[in-house]
C-alpha cells in the first residue's frame, strides 16, 4: 500500500506541476524577484525538513511493527509449548485416574484397613494427598499460564493492528509531503 501512495501522491505532484506550468505563460511576462526566488527556496527546505522528519518517523513506526511481529512469532511458539505441557499434564492425570478405577481407585477404608500402624496410615493419606495436589496445581499452573499468554497474545494483536494503522498514516503523510516538495521544486525551477 505504501508504493501505491507513493505513486499516486507523485502523480498528483507531476499533475500540479503540469498545472503551474500551463497556467504559468499568463504570468510568464512578470519577473520573479530574488525574494520570490528565496521564498520558494525557503518552503522547499522547510518541507524538505518536515519530509526527512516524517520519513524518520516512519523507519521508527515500521521498526517498532516489526519487533511487535517478533513477540507475537514468540508468544504464539510460548502458547504451543504451554499447551504440549497442559496436554502432557492432563495426560498424566488420566492415568492416574484410569489406573485407580481399574484397580477400584484408593479408598480410605483400604488405605486404613491395610495399614500396618497408625504412623503408615498417617503417611499413606499423606503421600496420597500430595499426589493429588501436586496434579492438581500442574494442570492449574500450566492453564494460568495458557490464561496469561492467550492474553498477552491478544494485546500484542491488538498493538499490532494499532501500528500497522500508524504506519498506514505516516506512509500516507510522506507521500503528500513528497508531492508538496516536488510542486515546489516545480514552482521554484518555474521561476528561475
Amino acid at each position: 500500500m505504501g508504493l501505491r501512495m507513493r505513486i499516486y501522491a507523485t502523480a498528483c505532484a507531476v499533475m500540479l506541476a503540469l498545472c503551474g506550468i500551463i497556467i504559468a505563460p499568463s504570468r510568464a511576462y512578470a519577473v520573479p524577484t530574488q525574494d520570490d526566488l528565496d521564498a520558494a527556496q525557503a518552503r522547499i527546505d522547510e518541507l524538505g525538513n518536515q519530509l526527512i522528519s516524517f520519513q524518520n518517523e516512519l523507519d521508527e513506526a515500521e521498526a517498532v511493527l516489526v519487533r511487535t511481529d517478533n513477540e507475537i512469532e514468540q508468544t504464539q511458539a510460548d502458547i504451543e509449548q504451554t499447551q504440549a505441557e497442559l496436554g502432557q499434564a492432563r495426560a498424566i492425570l488420566a492415568l492416574h485416574m484410569r489406573s485407580g478405577y481399574k484397580t477400584g481407585g484408593v479408598n480410605f477404608l483400604d488405605v486404613l484397613f491395610s495399614s500396618t500402624s497408625l504412623e503408615d496410615f498417617a503417611n499413606r493419606v499423606y503421600y496420597m494427598d500430595k499426589v493429588n495436589k501436586q496434579d492438581s496445581d500442574t494442570i492449574a499452573r500450566i492453564s494460568a499460564l495458557e490464561d496469561q499468554l492467550t492474553q498477552q497474545m491478544a494485546t500484542l494483536e491488538a498493538q499490532k493492528a494499532q501500528q500497522e494503522q500508524h504506519v498506514a498514516d505516516m506512509e500516507e503523510k510522506v507521500g503528500e509531503y513528497e508531492a508538496l516538495v516536488v510542486a515546489a521544486q516545480a514552482y521554484y525551477n518555474q521561476l528561475d
